[in-house]
């Protein structure tokens, strides 16, 4: 994206800010753009696990109690989450907040548990063991104790609420982000001049820094790695993301970026990929960029870009896990 001048709107929620970019100065698009960031404090209120009174937190109040009724949008985005849990076999799980918890990240203090509080915070964890009543739209946590938690999937949800709400105030070209790890990027399809935004993919420990770009007309991406949460026990960097399956600290690379058609799978799915590790996600990557070549549609992933560290450990190294397709 090559305008010369953009306008930026931003607006805190969700332990992060968010921030709609638009071409050009246009004060129809900017009302638009203030309109949809309004959207975040209901979305949040919903969401949140850090008020008892949200949607969430009643769920979680209720586990091996009894089933509670949710408002659609709220079920629609849990079941989604399970279907991504399902697909990529527990990689991902938004009932994996009692062992982020006992590691310490909740509260942003990372800590090394003891192997019997690993094991105790895995018996409330588990995907499987979320029960939904598609007719009657209710939720039920089968395990006392158990917890669910949508920090993976609820911003890249949020995103993709925005941008509904700007392409139904006919906003086009826009792009949005959330904390700069979720983003989703749009063009006007009807405008042939139109150009794909620019997106830099940024050292994970050096954030002023670089390292390469990859351009997207409409789509979205998600990064997910350890450079930001993590702490280190007996000389070892351990990063927050965990995997649900064993409860340890995940992921052969310092960040990894995948490329879907929408903020929520790449937020969801950026996790999951991180925890399968890059060799895993080149054959994620690989079997739904066949679906593409195909003419299907598909959820998942169709490019991915890894930041390693090298052998020496001294820099980092930059590796492309398939070609990006245009959308």
């Amino acid at each position: 994206m090559n305008d010369q001048f953009v306008t930026e709107i931003t607006r805190r929620a969700m332990a992060t800010e968010f921030a709609i970019i638009l071409p050009g100065q246009s004060p129809r698009d900017t009302e638009a753009a203030i309109d949809a960031l309004d959207l975040l404090e209901k979305i949040e209120s919903k969401l949140t696990i850090y008020s008892t009174d949200s949607e969430i937190s009643r769920i979680n109040q209720s586990a091996g109690k009894q089933p509670l009724h949710v408002s659609n949008d709220v079920f629609q985005l849990i079941a989604q989450a399970i279907s991504i849990s399902e697909q990529t076999g527990g990689a991902f799980d938004i009932t994996a907040g009692p062992l982020i918890e006992c590691w310490g990240f909740t509260k942003r203090r990372g800590q090394k548990p003891t192997d019997q509080q690993i094991e105790t915070a895995r018996m409330c964890v588990g995907w499987q063991q979320v029960e939904l009543n598609h007719q009657e739209k209710t939720v039920f946590l089968k395990l006392p104790g158990m917890k669910i938690n949508l920090g993976g999937i609820g911003k890249g949800y949020a995103i993709d609420r925005l941008a509904d709400h700007l392409r139904q105030n006919a906003v086009n070209q826009f792009l949005i982000h959330g904390g700069k790890s979720t983003i989703l990027a749009s063009t006007d399809k009807t405008n042939p001049q139109a150009e794909p935004w620019k997106i830099a993919i940024q050292h994970p420990l050096r954030p002023t820094r670089r390292l390469t770009e990859i351009e997207i007309s409409n789509g979205a991406i998600g990064t997910s790695g350890s450079g930001k949460q993590f702490f280190h026990h007996k000389g070892k960097r351990i990063g927050h993301v965990i995997d649900p399956r064993t409860g340890r600290p995940a992921g052969d690379a310092l960040s990894l970026t995948i490329q879907t058609k929408n903020a929520t799978n790449a937020d969801a799915y950026s996790t999951a990929c991180f925890v399968e590790g890059l060799h895993a996600t080149e054959t994620i990557v690989r079997m739904h960029q066949s679906q593409c070549k195909l003419g299907n549609e598909t959820d998942g992933p169709y490019f991915a870009v890894a930041i390693k560290e090298t052998t020496t450990g001294n820099d980092v190294e930059v590796i492309e896990l398939g070609a990006i397709v245009s959308a």
